[in-house]
């Protein structure tokens, strides 16, 4: 696989402005209730506020939440890292 650097240049400059608006909007998003990590994702945040500006679409939302044994200690960084070797 090559990598090559993404190229501005070949994006028409509506969809630069467009591009830019949506990423200001979603910069809005805030949570609206202290439960927003279990709440149903449409009532957890500020949707219609923050994304009131933008024409309708299709977004994508990517969601990373951490899950932890129950026997790791909250305290201990080292519990949730896997140990390497010290070489001498």
């Amino acid at each position: 696989m090559v990598l090559r650097p993404f190229d501005l240049t070949s994006i028409p400059e509506s969809e630069l402005e467009t591009n830019e608006r949506a990423r200001r909007a979603f910069l809005r998003l805030r949570p609206v209730t202290p439960s927003y990590q279990t709440a149903p994702i449409e009532e957890g945040f500020n949707w219609e506020e923050a994304l009131a500006d933008l024409d309708a679409g299709e977004w994508y939302l990517v969601v990373f939440r951490s899950v932890r044994r129950t026997r790791t200690s909250r305290h201990s960084p080292s519990s949730t890292t896997r140990r390497t070797p010290r070489r001498s």
